[in-house]
């Protein structure tokens, strides 16, 4: 009963976090891995399997309040079809204190990404480079996006978690970067979990249930927050959750 109760608590922390383009996928990896302490293949499986229905949904949300950028989405999401394939052949054959030290890495360098995210927004508050068409952006999104993908085949974190950090990094404006991100997370999310499904890696059924359920409804109360509190509040949010999970893997 205990384990039922908390894997409902991580999925509504979860959801929520992710709701606001956060790394939601943190604290349901940290469960699965080392909670219930599935092997890493199945563990990625899983947790795909439920960003799969939870971009869905989050994006219908912020196409609801706010519209996407599909450009900026696509550009974002095909490159990283790519990468999902790679990292998710890799999975399988990888140790799990090795899976752990990647997933650590992965929150540090998210943390690093919304703390300059912070510094950006608080030292020119009112402007965001709205215009990213340009080749150079591009580029360095393509490339950025096919290594997110790999990192996403790997360890089943959703694509949002990395990709809007990535974008407001890029100077586009946060809730545009939420809102392509989650949509883009689409692709990435059901490639690495089409991915474990042709690698043999069948996800847990009750855990998929357990968590992603209130996961997916919690994503709304993430959806309000973004919109109802600050850049500020919302960054050092993000930030929390992913130092505390580096540290958690690290321990």
């Amino acid at each position: 009963m205990e384990l039922i109760i908390l894997m409902a608590a991580i999925g509504v922390i979860s959801g929520s976090i992710g709701g606001i383009g956060g790394p939601g996928g943190v604290p349901v990896l940290l469960l699965l891995n080392l909670g219930i302490a599935l092997s890493p293949p199945v563990a990625a499986a899983t947790a795909s399997s439920i960003f799969v229905i939870a971009t869905i949904t989050a994006t219908g949300l912020y196409y609801y309040s706010d519209g996407i950028d599909w450009l900026l989405a696509a550009s974002v999401g095909v490159p990283a079809l790519i990468g999902t394939r790679i990292g998710a052949q890799v999975t399988p054959k990888l140790p799990v204190h090795v899976f752990e030290t990647i997933l650590a890495g992965i929150l540090l360098l998210t943390t690093i990404g919304i703390v300059y995210q912070q510094r950006h927004s608080s030292s020119s508050p009112s402007e965001y480079a709205l215009e990213w068409r340009t080749a150079q952006i591009l580029v360095k999104i393509t490339l950025s996006s096919s290594l997110i993908g790999v990192i996403a085949g790997l360890t089943g974190i959703g694509g949002p978690a990395l990709t809007v950090p990535l974008l407001i990094y890029f100077g586009i404006a946060p809730i545009t970067a939420i809102g392509a991100g989650l949509a883009s997370g689409i692709l990435i999310s059901i490639s690495t979990a089409l991915g474990h499904v042709f690698q043999g890696n069948t996800p847990a059924f009750y855990p998929f249930i357990t968590i992603g359920v209130p996961y997916i409804f919690s994503q709304v109360i993430g959806w309000r927050f973004a919109h109802n509190v600050s850049k500020k509040t919302v960054s050092y949010t993000i930030a929390g959750v992913a130092v505390l999970g580096s540290v958690l893997l690290f321990v």
